[in-house]
């Protein structure tokens, strides 16, 4: 499969420098563009695009129809940088399914460490924001009535797998804590989600969280 990193934004200097600095350190091609909407981004397969949101609310890029377009397609991933840490929104990104987000004052090597943990299936939030995520949704009445569980074939180290996501640990962590492969993870997880009907980490956590016995 084929995969690029974007690097979208206003300020080229800065995003030249940035995007160089990501493919070295990553080994993927990383270029940038002016907006979203490029036929080169839409004829590839996988495509992570990192997003400016110096100058603009998470919110108002998160509702953005050429933003929201490209959270639709499959195998498409979002992360947003120059954010302010002192801003809101970061949850409303969850929802949207944004894969991540680096503050002004993270330096290059954080965002090249966030980018390659991304394209590897990591989420990149603060993890008291996952966490803030995850109970909102319980409280606010998404939690199954007892007794009511789906009846969901899962193994026993599907179980343990989907547990470890729901309290944050990455796939990298996950696979050394249990002694398999980081790639035996994502096989878990990708089965995972197809029975439990979910779209992504964020949704199966929350379904852990509600459903499983921690």
């Amino acid at each position: 499969m084929e995969t690029a990193i974007f690097v979208i934004g206003p300020n080229r200097l800065q995003n030249e420098l940035l995007a160089t600095y990501i493919q070295e350190a990553s080994g993927i091609g990383c270029q940038c563009c002016a907006t979203i909407e490029t036929p080169l981004i839409l004829r590839l397969n996988k495509v992570l695009l990192l997003l400016d949101s110096l100058q603009d609310s998470l919110s108002a890029l998160c509702n953005e129809p050429d933003v929201q377009s490209f959270l639709s397609l499959p195998n498409q991933m979002l992360a947003f940088f120059n954010a302010s840490p002192d801003g809101n929104g970061e949850r409303e990104l969850l929802k949207h399914g944004v894969r991540g987000i680096f503050y002004k004052s993270d330096p290059p090597q954080r965002i090249a460490k966030g980018t390659q943990a991304i394209l590897d299936g990591d989420l990149w939030f603060r993890r008291k924001i996952i966490s803030e995520y995850l109970i909102e949704g319980i409280l606010a009445g998404e939690q199954a009535p007892p007794g009511e569980a789906p009846a969901v074939p899962l193994t026993e180290r599907e179980r343990e797998i989907l547990r470890r996501v729901a309290s944050g640990q990455s796939n990298k962590a996950i696979a050394r804590s249990l002694c398999i492969s980081h790639h035996t993870v994502k096989t878990h997880l990708y089965r995972i989600f197809k029975k439990i009907s979910v779209p992504n980490r964020f949704q199966a956590a929350l379904w852990a969280a509600k459903h499983l016995a921690f």
